[in-house]
């Protein structure tokens, strides 16, 4: 939309004088004609982009979920491991137990 004012007069003494005024509103519409492809090209890139976004998006979350499941995978494992090793230490608490006693009973 564009709007203009001003004045009119046939003689500049009668630029500034009553009934002088005048403004004029109309719409302009403005569209290229003749852009050789720009628009399109523009629209195909934008595109793209977006795909490469969604993508670049789906692979984030791809890895978080490959992330976690690996940190609850170690989770069970050394949960497993913690395990082995406390029932190996029992074991060994038990040995030298049978050593000692063994030792001060005198057999070799």
């Amino acid at each position: 939309l564009t709007a203009q004012a001003g004045t009119a007069s046939g003689e500049l003494s009668g630029l500034f004088k009553n009934g002088s005024w005048g403004f004029t509103i109309a719409p302009s519409l403005l569209l290229p004609i003749f852009d050789a492809g720009r628009n399109q090209a523009n629209l195909d890139s934008a595109r793209v982009g977006r795909e490469i976004a969604v993508a670049q998006y789906e692979k984030a979350i791809q890895t978080a979920f490959r992330e976690v499941s690996d940190a609850l995978a170690g989770q069970a494992t050394l949960g497993e491991q913690a395990q082995a090793q406390q029932q190996q230490a029992q074991a060994e608490a038990a040995r030298l137990q049978l050593a000692d006693l063994r030792y001060r009973n005198g057999v070799a």
